[in-house]
């Protein structure tokens, strides 16, 4: 019984740490659209402010 608790523990901490890693990424991710939606939004701003592409 113990050697099976052991290897389910060692499993589950394995998926944890790949979890952990995988929200680290995703959050990073996240943060680097965000940043790229903000610029287009400023771009897209400034844009629309120049007579000569308004329709």
């Amino acid at each position: 019984m113990d050697e099976r608790f052991a290897k389910l523990s060692a499993g589950y901490e394995a998926e944890q740490k790949g979890l952990a890693e995988t929200i680290k990424e995703m959050s990073e991710q996240i943060v680097q659209k965000t940043d790229k939606t903000i610029n287009i939004d400023r771009f897209m701003k400034l844009v629309k402010n120049i007579p000569l592409l308004r329709n």
